[in-house]
């Protein structure tokens, strides 16, 4: 340091200056000596070596002290180097908490995204269709159960899960059960056309419905069946009509006229006969 080096210079001199004679005395055989030179001091430019490594190694040892770069604000003992910023432990706490939250918040909206709360209407004794869209306006859907029940009218609602009044998910189906009305009996006329009436009477009423006989003149052996209604289901207790053939009846007119023109016949041919 260049002020060092002065300080330093200006106390040799002080310290190296001899003591001035008093007034009039003089020392014999004294000569007057030169005054002494202080030590150069300044810095000489010294030819470095090409920095290569292990160039400083090789100065120090060889006593050489090269003057380095803020040297002069060196001290005796070396700080610490810091850590870098990502690797601080206040810093690495503090992401694994911001993480944490975003991880947290975004497994939140997944889980809840697209569904809400909704009150469930009341629905028992509504029609069926009537009962969806009352559902369908409050964002719910319906699963739907049907039931033979004999004295509530087929498409009617039974009961219902969750309660009228209960709040739930919007995720979650709401259970009906609806009536499919009495039990019935499918009725196809192709099980039962050109069999006897009898056969047709007996099974239909096996199966729990009435039977009404109802007589046709149609092509077909007598007493057979040619039509039964109504067609498709029929509720168990219904009556259905059986249509069956009869015998056809004689032309009586055309009989008697047809007698009476061979009787004739027979006259004519007397009479011709006899000659008369």
């Amino acid at each position: 340091d260049p002020t060092s080096v002065r300080v330093a210079a200006a106390r040799w001199k002080r310290r190296s200056r001899p003591a001035a004679p008093r007034a009039g005395e003089t020392r014999s055989g004294d000569t007057p000596a030169a005054p002494d030179t202080p030590p150069d001091t300044s810095l000489r430019p010294e030819s470095r070596p090409e920095e290569r490594p292990g160039a400083r190694s090789e100065g120090r040892s060889e006593g050489r002290l090269e003057p380095t770069p803020n040297s002069h604000r060196s001290s005796g003992r070396r700080r610490k180097a810091r850590a870098p910023v990502h690797r601080r432990p206040s810093v690495l706490a503090g992401a694994a908490v911001v993480a944490a939250l975003g991880l947290t918040a975004i497994w939140l909206n997944s889980s809840g995204s697209g569904s809400g709360t909704a009150v469930v209407p009341a629905l028992a004794g509504v029609a069926e269709y009537d009962a969806g869209q009352a559902l369908k306006a409050n964002g719910l859907s319906a699963k739907i159960t049907r039931e033979v029940n004999e004295t509530v009218p087929a498409g009617v609602v039974l009961s219902q899960s969750p309660e009228a009044g209960a709040r739930i998910s919007t995720d979650r189906d709401v259970e009906i059960r609806v009536s499919s009305g009495p039990p019935a009996v499918l009725v196809d006329p192709a099980d039962w056309v050109g069999r006897p009436f009898a056969d047709v009477e007996s099974g239909l009423e096996s199966r729990g419905l009435k039977v009404q006989e109802q007589q046709v003149s149609a092509d077909g052996a007598t007493g057979t069946v040619t039509d039964v209604t109504p067609h498709g289901p029929v509720p168990v207790g219904d009556t259905v009509v059986v249509s069956v053939v009869v015998a056809q009846p004689q032309d009586t007119l055309g009989a008697s006229a047809a007698q009476a023109v061979g009787d004739g016949l027979r006259a004519g041919t007397t009479t011709g006969r006899n000659g008369q």
